[in-house]
């Protein structure tokens, strides 16, 4: 059943409630889980996390006129930052187990558990949340019938 906005209302649903849970524990990890504060590990993490709730917020809502686009960005955003940070994980693996030979290989298994950790959460599922959200996506209207 489609809304207008050119998504289903489900999708909607599930990808507003995905954003919003997210967000939240994305949220929660940052401040809890992460004692020791860095901005350059805080501010992409916080960023991400907000982009994510608020998006999650704005499609759960609906009928906001930008909503779409503000997953898609959110999306986007969580995309660059997963990859980013999993690239990052799975060098720092590599370059653990071939400096260090055994001794690395406990840290670079480490390494790789994290990183195998978060690619459904901040890869894969942004990944379906962009191809879900595209602009080819969206219902086409119907043609109108002519009159005989």
């Amino acid at each position: 059943m489609d809304n207008g906005n050119g998504i289903s209302r489900t999708v909607r649903i599930a990808l507003g409630s995905g954003h919003v849970a997210l967000g939240a524990g994305l949220g929660l990890v940052l401040w809890l889980a992460l004692p020791a504060r860095c901005v350059a590990v805080d501010l992409p993490v916080a960023l991400v996390a907000l982009a994510l709730a608020g998006s999650g917020a704005v499609l759960l809502k609906g009928g906001v006129p930008r909503d779409l686009l503000l997953a898609r960005i959110a999306s986007a955003l969580t995309l660059v930052v997963g990859l980013a940070l999993l690239t990052g994980l799975l060098w720092s693996a590599v370059y653990l187990k071939g400096i260090y030979g055994d001794l690395g290989r406990g840290a670079s298994a480490f390494f790789k558990l994290i990183a195998f950790t978060i690619l459904p959460y901040l890869v894969i599922y942004p990944g379906v949340a962009l191809f879900l959200l595209r602009p080819g996506a969206q219902a086409a209207p119907a043609p109108a019938e002519e009159p005989a």
